[in-house]
């Protein structure tokens, strides 16, 4: 008799290992299975400006120094977006008050964007393009950029520019500058840079 039920007891033991297995095994099935959720587009709104983004890009904050190429206007406020998957996509989105008529968006694009302070890129390269009703200075470049392994990458890069107008007495710069490698340009540009140039909008 007890043996019978020392046997029943070990085979009730097993029954009950074999089902916490069981448990443990679904567990970990239904975890490989799941799927997350895919990136979609959301808005970035601030005190300046709003614009659409993947929520899988990220965002920083990113000010550009122009010290001596621009000594009317030393830096600007930026807000950097950037792709995970491919850190060479990304868009910059800067800005500054104009603290006088001497310094321009086109001329900074001619001059430092574009081109140089030696070697300023003619204004006819520039185009024009009107976003939400507001025309803003639009030029290309091609250029290559060094990586930290040494190597250099084509990239390409879109820069648009415009004075903003806020108040008769009050003027502000602001620029639009997306690039990714050359080679994949065109597809990023079609999926998300046109997109986010699109939905920008000034706050004020």
């Amino acid at each position: 008799m007890s043996t019978a039920i020392t046997r029943l007891a070990r085979v009730s033991g097993l029954v009950a290992s074999f089902m916490a297995l069981l448990v443990v095994l679904s567990a970990c099935f239904e975890a490989s299975n799941v799927v997350s959720a895919p990136p979609v587009w959301k808005s970035q709104r601030t005190q300046i400006f709003s614009i659409d983004y993947m929520n899988n890009w990220n965002i920083s904050t990113k000010d550009l120094y122009l010290g001596a190429s621009s000594p009317q206007l030393e830096m600007l406020q930026g807000t950097l977006f950037t792709r995970v998957e491919d850190p060479a996509a990304s868009l910059h989105v800067l800005y500054a008050a104009r603290s006088n008529n001497t310094v321009s968006s086109r001329d900074l694009m001619l001059k430092f964007f574009l081109g140089s302070s030696q070697h300023p890129l003619q204004a006819s390269s520039l185009s024009t393009i009107t976003l939400n009703g507001e025309r803003w200075y639009q030029g290309f470049i091609e250029k290559q950029v060094k990586q930290s392994d040494g190597s250099t990458l084509a990239v390409k890069e879109t820069v648009l520019g415009i004075d903003y107008t806020i108040s008769p007495n009050k003027t502000e710069l602001y620029f639009i500058i997306y690039q990714d490698a050359t080679s994949s340009y065109a597809k990023t540009s079609h999926d998300y840079f046109e997109r986010m140039v699109k939905s920008f909008r000034f706050s004020s």
